[in-house]
């Protein structure tokens, strides 16, 4: 009988407490290789996906409002739909070590893709709002061979960077276009066309996925120039769902308000391959995120409706929940706030800690540390202003 923790063969029905170093380093007796069951974020999602089959994997609110009706993929679709896109990148020439670089909004077939990717080869989420210049450099340096992007939409200039820069990309084979009807004489497929095609109940490549092979490129934040791109292994990204799921005691069924973007590492792994690993449901604040005026304005009806334990964001995010008065709403499903990717001022700390009555658990992680590595225990006292301890 599988334990609580999906990614680790060895923990029974309750998470450790690792309260003390002492428990740590006791934990920390046996290898982590004997304790980690996924070697690759495709099996880490399948088995999330074992625990809560018709659960909900996302739930997407197309205005990031609680009285919108969700489009909700379940758990079970969701790993079919990441098979068969890895099938679809596979048909298109994908195999180990080739790139499918991506420029989506916060979509389902965004986290489709990143997965999909990396099943069938290289993942690399790219910042839509960078100039075309940064765009091509990525992507070039990426060695590019297929492109997902957004097609031409009312409000979003995706598609037109795509067209700018498209002859600068040497590599490029194809672009598959999410939310457009495609140009297949032009080397642009529609992305609903091409994934009906394929099974959606095994990789038709017969890949093995190894724990040491490449699974995505992220970009560094590129503020004093072009961008730089940090590889990740399987490994490192499993490993990151591993610890958090470990220390931050996740389970089946619990949601998670979602709006950080794919190309951040603390979006991608910190947030949602812990939470798909876990079998929870990532409820996804619109395309735009944060960005979305409305996910702030309507946290807290968010958090009543949807139950989260967490609120977890960047600091300015949780800096901005403070300035919305809970009233009527219920929050009481709130067990802590989190927060990383820059530093949660002690200010902002203390104010969470006063107006709603939650510990802060803060994080820090890099890019090239595949996100998190040191972060506040929850099992222990926790000081503002630190960044916490080591993950086991």
């Amino acid at each position: 009988m599988a334990g609580i923790h999906a990614l680790d063969r060895l923990i029974g029905n309750d998470y450790p407490e690792l309260a003390t170093d002492e428990e740590v380093r006791a934990f920390e007796q046996v290898p982590y290789a004997d304790r980690v069951a996924a070697e690759s974020t495709y099996d880490a999602i399948r088995l999330g996906a074992e625990r809560n089959p018709d659960g909900a994997a996302i739930q997407f609110l197309q205005n990031a409002d609680p009285a919108d009706t969700p489009l909700v993929v379940t758990h079970r679709d969701f790993i079919g739909r990441v098979t068969q896109a890895a099938n679809m990148f596979h048909a298109l020439g994908v195999e180990k070590g080739d790139v499918v670089s991506f420029m989506l909004p916060l979509v389902p077939d965004a986290f489709v893709t990143l997965f999909g990717a990396e099943a069938a080869g290289i993942a690399n989420p790219v910042n839509p709002l960078l100039e075309p210049h940064q765009i091509a450099e990525i992507l070039e340096a990426a060695n590019t061979k297929i492109l997902v992007a957004l097609g031409p939409m009312p409000g979003t200039d995706i598609w037109q960077k795509v067209e700018q820069i498209r002859p600068q990309l040497k590599h490029l084979k194809a672009i598959v276009q999410v939310f457009g009807g495609g140009d297949p004489a032009k080397g642009i497929f529609a992305f609903n066309d091409l994934i009906k095609q394929q099974p959606s109940d095994r990789l038709v490549s017969g890949r093995k996925i190894l724990g040491s092979d490449i699974a995505a490129y992220f970009h560094t934040g590129g503020t004093t120039g072009t961008p730089k791109l940090v590889r990740h292994t399987h490994a490192n990204q499993v490993y990151q769902a591993w610890a958090l799921n470990l220390l931050l005691k996740s389970k089946p069924g619990a949601n998670m308000l979602f709006g950080m973007p794919l190309f951040h590492v603390g979006g991608s792994l910190t947030q949602v391959l812990l939470t798909l690993s876990a079998g929870g449901s990532l409820v996804v604040l619109s395309p735009s995120g944060w960005r979305n005026p409305n996910s702030v304005k309507n946290i807290w009806g968010l958090v009543e409706r949807f139950k989260p334990e967490a609120l977890s964001s960047v600091p300015t995010v949780l800096a901005a929940t403070l300035a919305v008065p809970p009233g009527t709403a219920d929050i009481s499903s709130l067990k802590y706030a989190a927060g990383g990717g820059s530093a949660i001022p002690v200010a902002v700390g203390s104010a969470i800690q006063e107006k709603l009555k939650l510990p802060v658990v803060e994080v820090y992680g890099m890019t090239e540390t595949s996100s998190v590595h040191t972060l506040a225990y929850p099992s222990r006292p926790i000081r503002l202003g630190s960044v916490g301890l080591p993950m086991p």
